[in-house]
């Protein structure tokens, strides 16, 4: 259930061959449901450790946080 909030926007997509219609409610539940995860992770790790978070740093600013 987890991965599917993180497929890519569109109309449709191919898991195993098989393609799949992704209606307009779909796509809005699935921001929503991203915003709430990540909205709950930052309050339970601390928001002021995504402050500082940029592309450029994601890699080290990821490896740091697995540790």
């Amino acid at each position: 259930m987890v991965r599917t909030m993180f497929f890519k926007k569109g109309e449709e997509i191919k898991i195993n061959g098989t393609t799949y219609p992704i209606s307009n409610g779909a796509n809005v539940d699935c921001y929503n449901c991203k915003m709430k995860f990540v909205g709950e992770l930052s309050m339970h790790l601390g928001n002021d450790m995504f402050d500082n978070l940029e592309a450029d740093t994601y890699i080290s600013w990821k490896k740091e946080t697995i540790k």
